[in-house]
């Protein structure tokens, strides 16, 4: 899963049109960006628990 890129942050040396454009679209794709952050998140917690498990398992005598 990939998260997708922000889009461009306003620069001071914008003008008042184009700052407030890049303004409304990196702030309008937060809800998105913290949404596949922590989709991110947990597919690394659930692979991290699987993996310890295994090595769990390695360790059983036999």
């Amino acid at each position: 899963m990939a998260i997708t890129p922000l889009p461009s942050a306003p620069l001071p040396t914008d003008g008042a049109s184009e700052f407030n454009r890049k303004a409304f679209a990196l702030i309008g794709a937060l809800d998105a960006f913290v949404s596949e952050t922590n989709d991110v998140a947990d597919l690394v917690d659930t692979a991290s628990k699987t993996s310890m498990s295994q090595v769990e398992f390695m360790r059983l005598p036999f």
